[in-house]
């Protein structure tokens, strides 16, 4: 009766466990695409960028939404055209205030999951001043963190937003 007991409390504790951290091989994972993504950005790859996304996912979501509704392919065709005209504007205003310009070093600081999202963090030191990110307050960051988030159930990542960077540091 003991030994059912104690499996009984070490699978639910396990289970609790699973749900509620991110496993060794999920974090690598998302390391490493979140760091591709970064490079994506630094380089003014978009085609890589897009690619780091999984825009397979996106386009499974707009699926979804164009089922229910009587004219399916227009729809389908309208979500998936929207969804990657804001990606691509996200990552344009991204380059344009040069989040991540080709001086700049980065890293990955932290990872968490936040409801149904992984979130992870980025670090970025600019290395000039005239080369650093500007926010739209006009604070120009010597260090700053983005947070890149994952969409566990959807399975893919949100569109970069530059609004929310978090200064560490600045240039006065």
């Amino acid at each position: 009766m003991s030994k059912l007991l104690i499996l009984a409390i070490f699978l639910l504790l396990s289970g609790v466990a699973c749900n509620g951290e991110i496993n060794r091989q999920e974090r690598e994972n998302m390391e490493k695409t979140v760091l591709k993504m970064a490079k994506a950005i630094q380089t003014n790859n978009i085609e890589e960028y897009l690619k780091t996304l999984n825009m397979e996912a996106l386009k499974s979501s707009c699926k979804e939404v164009s089922q229910a509704k009587t004219e399916e392919q227009h729809i389908y065709e309208e979500c998936v055209s929207e969804k990657e005209r804001n990606i691509r504007g996200k990552f344009t205003i991204a380059t344009e205030k040069k989040l991540i310009p080709g001086s700049a070093g980065f890293e990955i600081t932290g990872m968490n999951l936040e409801r149904n999202y992984i979130s992870t963090r980025v670090k970025i030191s600019y290395a000039a001043k005239n080369d650093a990110f500007r926010t739209d307050e006009g604070r120009i960051c010597k260090e700053a963190v983005v947070k890149i988030h994952y969409n566990k159930s959807e399975k893919f990542f949100l569109p970069l937003e530059t609004a929310s960077v978090t200064v560490l540091s600045e240039y006065k």
